[in-house]
C-alpha cells in the first residue's frame, strides 16, 4: 500500500507548477503545513526540502512536534537563512501567500531573498478544504468534549454563578478533557427574557 503524502509534499506538488518554493506566514497555514504553532517565523518549502525557520524561544517546542521532513532553524537573521536555502537550492520564484501577506512584509523579504515573488493563489487553504482522516477524528473528538462541556456545566451551574464564572468553568472543564484551544470568546449570558 502506498504512503500517503504528506502536507508538505502535497503543498509542493502545488506550488511546483508555478513556483520552486513557498514561504508560509500565516499562523494558521503554518500550523497546517508544519505541524508547529508559533508566533514568530516561517514555514518555507521548496522542491527540495522543508523547513520551520523560528525565533530561538520555539526551537525546542518546534523540534518537538513539528511535521514528518521538516528542519528546524532558530537563526538570528530569519530573511538571511532562507536566503541562504533558496541560493542553495537554486530557487528563482517563490510562491507567498497573497490575501495573508502586509505589502511590508512582501517589501522586506524582497528586499532580502533575491527572487522572484509570484501569488500562491490560495492554494494552502484550497488543501484546507479537505479535510483528511486525522482531521476528522480531531473534529469528532472536539465535538465530543464541546457535548460533555455542556452536559458539565448542566449539572454544576447554580443561580449564584456569574456568568465569569460559567465562561471559566466550561473553559476549565473543556481544556481538562482535551481541547487546544478554544474557537472564540466563550459567551455565557443569563438573565430574565
Amino acid at each position: 500500500m502506498d504512503k500517503a503524502m504528506t502536507r508538505a509534499e502535497t503543498l509542493r506538488e502545488k506550488f511546483s507548477k508555478f513556483a520552486d518554493a513557498i514561504i508560509v506566514t500565516d499562523e494558521l497555514n503554518q500550523y497546517y503545513i508544519g505541524g508547529f504553532r508559533f508566533t514568530d517565523g516561517y514555514v518555507v518549502v521548496t522542491k527540495e526540502s522543508a523547513h520551520i525557520v523560528t525565533d530561538f524561544r520555539y526551537i525546542e517546542a518546534a523540534e518537538a512536534s513539528r511535521a514528518e521532513g521538516f528542519c528546524v532553524s532558530a537563526p538570528k537573521d530569519m530573511c538571511e537563512a532562507i536566503a541562504d536555502i533558496f541560493k542553495k537550492e537554486g530557487v528563482k520564484t517563490v510562491a507567498f501567500e497573497e490575501s495573508r501577506v502586509t505589502y511590508a512584509m512582501l517589501e522586506k523579504l524582497k528586499e532580502r531573498i533575491s527572487a522572484e515573488f509570484v501569488p500562491s493563489k490560495g492554494i494552502i487553504e484550497e488543501m484546507r478544504q479537505y479535510k483528511d482522516k486525522g482531521e476528522v477524528e480531531k473534529i469528532v473528538k472536539a465535538q465530543k468534549i464541546t457535548d460533555d462541556a455542556f452536559a458539565h456545566i448542566l449539572k454544576v451551574m447554580t443561580p449564584d454563578m456569574t456568568e465569569i464564572d460559567v465562561a471559566v468553568e466550561l473553559e476549565f472543564f473543556m481544556r481538562k478533557m482535551g481541547a487546544e484551544e478554544k474557537s472564540f470568546d466563550t459567551i455565557a449570558v443569563s438573565g430574565s427574557a
